[in-house]
Protein backbone atom coordinates (compact mmCIF):
# COMPACT_ATOMS: atom_id res chain seq x y z
CA UNK A 1 0.00 0.00 0.00
CA UNK A 2 1.23 3.43 -0.65
CA UNK A 3 1.01 6.46 1.16
CA UNK A 4 -1.36 7.93 -0.98
CA UNK A 5 -3.71 4.95 -1.00
CA UNK A 6 -3.20 4.63 2.85
CA UNK A 7 -4.25 8.17 3.53
CA UNK A 8 -7.47 7.66 1.13
CA UNK A 9 -8.31 4.98 3.14
CA UNK A 10 -8.05 6.73 6.83
CA UNK A 11 -10.12 9.65 4.71
CA UNK A 12 -12.79 7.55 4.04
CA UNK A 13 -12.95 5.35 7.10
CA UNK A 14 -12.76 9.05 9.36
CA UNK A 15 -14.14 11.76 7.30
CA UNK A 16 -17.58 11.38 8.80
CA UNK A 17 -16.80 11.91 12.52
CA UNK A 18 -18.36 14.34 14.33
CA UNK A 19 -16.56 17.02 16.48
CA UNK A 20 -16.96 16.02 20.26
CA UNK A 21 -18.09 18.28 22.75
CA UNK A 22 -15.88 17.19 25.08
CA UNK A 23 -11.81 16.55 24.00
CA UNK A 24 -9.96 16.72 27.54
CA UNK A 25 -11.51 16.10 31.13
CA UNK A 26 -11.24 19.38 31.69
CA UNK A 27 -10.69 18.78 35.44
CA UNK A 28 -9.34 22.49 35.98
CA UNK A 29 -5.96 21.13 35.99
CA UNK A 30 -3.75 24.12 34.26
CA UNK A 31 -2.08 21.71 31.48
CA UNK A 32 -5.03 20.17 31.09
CA UNK A 33 -7.04 22.98 30.53
CA UNK A 34 -4.53 24.72 28.25
CA UNK A 35 -4.28 21.34 26.11
CA UNK A 36 -8.48 21.65 26.58
CA UNK A 37 -8.45 25.28 24.89
CA UNK A 38 -6.10 24.00 22.42
CA UNK A 39 -7.86 20.77 20.83
CA UNK A 40 -11.04 23.21 20.80
CA UNK A 41 -9.33 25.53 18.54
CA UNK A 42 -8.22 23.26 16.21
CA UNK A 43 -9.69 22.46 12.80
CA UNK A 44 -10.09 19.13 11.70
CA UNK A 45 -7.65 19.02 8.26
CA UNK A 46 -5.97 21.88 9.29
CA UNK A 47 -4.08 20.11 12.35
CA UNK A 48 -0.38 21.30 12.50
CA UNK A 49 2.68 20.18 14.37
CA UNK A 50 3.12 23.00 16.26
CA UNK A 51 -0.20 22.62 17.73
CA UNK A 52 -0.04 19.19 18.33
CA UNK A 53 3.45 18.26 19.33
CA UNK A 54 6.60 19.94 20.38
CA UNK A 55 9.96 19.05 22.44
CA UNK A 56 8.46 18.80 26.45
CA UNK A 57 4.69 19.14 24.61
CA UNK A 58 2.31 16.44 23.87
CA UNK A 59 -1.61 16.92 23.14
CA UNK A 60 -2.29 13.51 24.01
CA UNK A 61 -1.58 13.34 27.41
CA UNK A 62 -5.31 14.81 28.42
CA UNK A 63 -7.09 13.91 25.14
CA UNK A 64 -10.41 12.06 24.90
CA UNK A 65 -10.08 8.82 22.41
CA UNK A 66 -13.62 10.39 21.17
CA UNK A 67 -11.28 13.61 20.29
CA UNK A 68 -8.47 11.29 19.37
CA UNK A 69 -10.97 9.35 16.62
CA UNK A 70 -12.04 13.32 15.51
CA UNK A 71 -8.52 13.99 14.63
CA UNK A 72 -6.94 10.98 13.54
CA UNK A 73 -6.96 11.46 10.13
CA UNK A 74 -4.84 14.97 10.92
CA UNK A 75 -2.08 13.19 13.51
CA UNK A 76 -1.48 10.75 11.21
CA UNK A 77 -0.48 12.91 8.37
CA UNK A 78 1.98 14.43 10.93
CA UNK A 79 3.47 11.09 11.90
CA UNK A 80 4.23 10.13 8.29
CA UNK A 81 5.95 12.95 8.09
CA UNK A 82 9.18 13.13 8.04
CA UNK A 83 11.67 12.86 11.34
CA UNK A 84 14.41 15.23 11.69
CA UNK A 85 16.51 12.78 13.96
CA UNK A 86 15.91 14.45 17.34
CA UNK A 87 15.25 12.13 20.10
CA UNK A 88 11.78 12.98 20.39
CA UNK A 89 9.19 12.13 17.73
CA UNK A 90 6.01 12.78 17.22
CA UNK A 91 4.84 9.34 15.95
CA UNK A 92 5.42 7.47 18.90
CA UNK A 93 3.73 10.07 21.02
CA UNK A 94 0.52 9.52 18.68
CA UNK A 95 0.89 5.72 18.51
CA UNK A 96 1.06 5.49 22.42
CA UNK A 97 -2.39 6.37 22.52
CA UNK A 98 -3.87 4.09 20.28
CA UNK A 99 -4.88 2.19 23.14
CA UNK A 100 -7.81 0.00 23.92
CA UNK A 101 -9.76 2.99 24.73
CA UNK A 102 -9.56 4.59 21.50
CA UNK A 103 -9.73 1.29 19.78
CA UNK A 104 -13.53 1.20 20.96
CA UNK A 105 -14.32 4.07 20.01
CA UNK A 106 -13.93 3.28 16.51
CA UNK A 107 -15.87 1.21 14.28
CA UNK A 108 -14.70 -1.81 11.90
CA UNK A 109 -13.73 1.05 8.85
CA UNK A 110 -11.51 2.60 11.53
CA UNK A 111 -9.85 -0.50 13.62
CA UNK A 112 -9.17 -1.42 9.64
CA UNK A 113 -7.92 1.86 8.42
CA UNK A 114 -5.92 2.25 11.95
CA UNK A 115 -4.28 -1.23 11.52
CA UNK A 116 -3.22 -0.74 7.92
CA UNK A 117 -1.35 2.66 9.17
CA UNK A 118 0.64 0.96 12.19
CA UNK A 119 1.58 -1.44 10.02
CA UNK A 120 2.23 1.28 7.25
CA UNK A 121 4.36 3.34 10.00
CA UNK A 122 6.40 -0.49 10.71
CA UNK A 123 7.42 -0.70 7.29
CA UNK A 124 8.86 3.06 7.08
CA UNK A 125 9.79 3.89 10.51
CA UNK A 126 11.23 0.45 11.96
CA UNK A 127 14.61 2.04 13.58
CA UNK A 128 12.79 4.73 14.78
CA UNK A 129 10.14 2.63 16.21
CA UNK A 130 12.52 -0.24 17.12
CA UNK A 131 14.75 2.78 18.73
CA UNK A 132 11.43 3.56 21.18
CA UNK A 133 10.16 0.01 21.37
CA UNK A 134 9.54 -0.03 24.52
CA UNK A 135 6.87 2.42 24.77
CA UNK A 136 5.04 1.44 21.56
CA UNK A 137 4.87 -2.18 22.52
CA UNK A 138 3.39 -2.00 25.40
CA UNK A 139 0.75 0.63 23.91
CA UNK A 140 -0.76 0.70 19.66
CA UNK A 141 1.37 -2.38 18.45
CA UNK A 142 -0.10 -4.86 21.66
CA UNK A 143 -4.07 -3.34 20.78
CA UNK A 144 -3.73 -3.88 17.32
CA UNK A 145 -2.01 -7.40 17.41
CA UNK A 146 0.68 -6.70 15.04
CA UNK A 147 3.64 -8.47 15.39
CA UNK A 148 7.19 -6.97 15.50
CA UNK A 149 9.98 -8.39 13.53
CA UNK A 150 12.92 -9.74 16.18
CA UNK A 151 15.31 -7.23 17.08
Amino acid sequence: MTEEELLQKIHHAFQSVERPSRMTVADGDFECMDKDRTLHSMRKGQVTLREAFNPGYSIFTEILPEALVYFFEDFAKLALLPHDGDEEWFGEHFMMFLDDRFRNKCNTSQKEAVRAFLEFMQRRFWALINWHLPYLNANAFKYWDLTLPET
